[in-house]
């Protein structure tokens, strides 16, 4: 009876093992075409899709396509999140020039920012450093989201949900049939 016992104390552990949660990641993309802004902008991505199907974001990557961002002059524009946290600075691009593509990966306090919220969101907010009236054209700002997938849930229970318990039930019955 001992050997049924321990057989089912160690089949219970194995199918209790944690389940491993699935890594996944999306890519939101937001086109402005040839957007020019001068002094301030302040645009979003919101995250109801991933927040639906993740735990929780592991890591951001943030990319934006810019010109007109002439550093030299020392006109710097700049990214921040809503809660102020630094994105990042904008890279020097002519007027008229090439457009030029910047990329940051979001800090842990970003992340947790944009969690905080509902539903989950990542604000921008490009804005310059100097005075006057300084302009930037934006054409594209792509979000890459790396995520830890929720677990499929289920109306039904799992085989192996269903196998435990009803080992369990018979360890049971046996120990009684032989306290008896």
């Amino acid at each position: 009876m001992k050997k049924i016992s321990l057989f089912s104390i160690l089949l219970g552990a194995v199918l209790c093992a944690p389940l491993r949660v699935k890594a996944d990641s999306i890519s939101l993309t937001q086109t402005f075409g040839d957007l020019e802004i001068t002094n301030t902008y302040t645009y979003a991505f919101g995250l109801s899709s991933v927040e639906a199907v993740a735990l929780s974001l592991d890591a951001a990557t943030l990319s934006l396509t810019h010109q007109g961002n002439s550093n030299n002059s020392g006109e710097v524009w700049l990214a921040t999140s809503a809660g102020g946290f630094s994105i990042g600075t904008l890279s020097s691009s002519t007027a008229g020039g090439n457009f030029v593509t910047d990329s940051w990966v979001l800090s842990a306090a970003i992340l947790s920012e944009m969690t905080g919220q509902n539903p989950w969101t990542l604000t921008v907010h490009l804005h310059d450093n100097t005075t006057g009236t300084d302009k930037i054209t934006i054409k594209q700002s792509v979000l890459n989201v790396d995520y830890a997938a929720k677990p499929p849930t289920s109306g039904v229970p799992e085989p192996a949900t269903a196998l435990l318990l009803a080992t369990g039930t018979m360890g049971m019955g046996l120990l009684r049939r032989q306290n008896k």
